[in-house]
């Protein structure tokens, strides 16, 4: 028997095939039908219905009566039955053995735990109080005004920073001085629209100004490229800054323009 999906050949009433496990099925007759024949008078060959002589012997057929040759019947394959395995009985099989006595269970009540002992109390250690001596607060007492002698007061006096002047000491413009004065100061650079005017190219068009300011003599630097300087510190350059009797002023980092600071004649 041939399975009709791998199309491998079992055994003669198999129910499934061994090789994939499909369900076979016996295939139906293909003998067909038997046709109904005529038998020839002659020699007793069959003749097919509609032919005049034989096949076998030639003679013309003669009116015989009409036979049918049974076809062979193909016996069907026998299906085979699995026999039916009863299942076990879960049943207790009888036993002739007597029927001991229920056991009684005698539970002894569990022992009593000892209780457990807590930390020992210790009692708070003792403090000791040391008396603190206290500092009392002695009132200050105010130092003496220092009042300023008599040649100290003349200094300032005679110093009258509207009489303060610059002179030139290096540069186009030496030997030279220029009074401050006590109105608008000094406007110092390369224009000529300035107070003090130094033709340097160094030196920027308004390069600084010098005046008085809140009762001192100052020097304020007007942002110039070289940067303005105050004895000899070209590291340092200043913003504004107060002047004393004689600092010397420097324009420029180059050191060719210098002015010093006078206070009186």
């Amino acid at each position: 028997m041939r399975c009709p999906q791998c199309q491998t050949e079992n055994a003669a009433g198999a129910r499934f095939c061994r090789h994939c496990g499909a369900r076979l099925f016996a295939a139906p007759s293909t003998t067909p039908p038997a046709l109904p024949q005529a038998i020839c008078a002659h020699c007793q060959a069959p003749m097919p219905l509609g032919v005049r002589f034989c096949r076998t012997c030639g003679k013309p057929r003669a009116k015989a009566a009409v036979h049918s040759i049974p076809a062979t019947p193909i016996a069907a394959a026998p299906i085979p039955v699995t026999p039916t395995i009863p299942a076990a009985s879960t049943e207790t099989p009888f036993s002739s053995s007597p029927v001991s006595a229920p056991v009684t269970r005698v539970v002894e009540p569990a022992p009593a735990l000892a209780p457990i002992p807590g930390p020992p109390s210790i009692p708070p250690p003792s403090v000791a109080l040391t008396p603190v001596a206290v500092a009392v607060a002695t009132p200050m007492t105010a130092a003496p005004t220092v009042s300023p002698s008599a040649s100290e007061v003349d200094f300032v006096l005679d110093h009258d920073l509207s009489q303060a002047k610059l002179i030139c000491t290096v540069g186009s413009l030496q030997g030279m001085s220029f009074r401050v004065g006590s109105n608008s100061g000094l406007i110092m650079g390369r224009s000529p629209g300035t107070d003090v005017r130094v033709p340097d190219p160094e030196i920027s068009k308004t390069h600084c100004w010098v005046g008085l300011s809140e009762g001192r003599l100052v020097v304020r630097d007007l942002k110039s490229t070289n940067g303005t300087y105050l004895n000899d510190r070209l590291e340092h350059p200043v913003s504004e800054c107060e002047l004393q009797e004689g600092d010397v002023l420097v324009l420029g980092r180059h050191n060719g323009a210098k002015f010093r600071v006078s206070l009186g004649d």
